[in-house]
C-alpha cells in the first residue's frame, strides 16, 4: 500500500538541515547586498564609483 505524501513529524526532522538553509539564504543576501541597496550598479553605474585601474582589472 502507498502513503499519501505528508509533513515529516517534528521527531523525525534532521535540524541540521533546516540550519544549513537558513545560513544558505543568509549567505544568498550577504551576496546580493549590494544589488539591493544600489540598484544603479545593475545599468552600469559602477564605473563611476569604481574607477581606479585596480577595480577595472578585477571586474574584468
Amino acid at each position: 500500500m502507498h502513503k499519501l505524501p505528508a509533513p515529516v513529524q517534528e521527531k523525525e526532522r534532521l535540524h541540521w538541515i533546516d540550519a544549513a538553509g537558513g545560513f544558505n539564504i543568509f549567505g544568498i543576501l550577504m551576496v546580493n547586498i549590494g544589488v539591493f541597496s544600489a540598484p544603479y550598479f545593475i545599468y552600469g553605474g559602477g564605473e563611476i564609483i569604481w574607477n581606479a585601474s585596480v577595480d577595472r582589472i578585477t571586474q574584468s
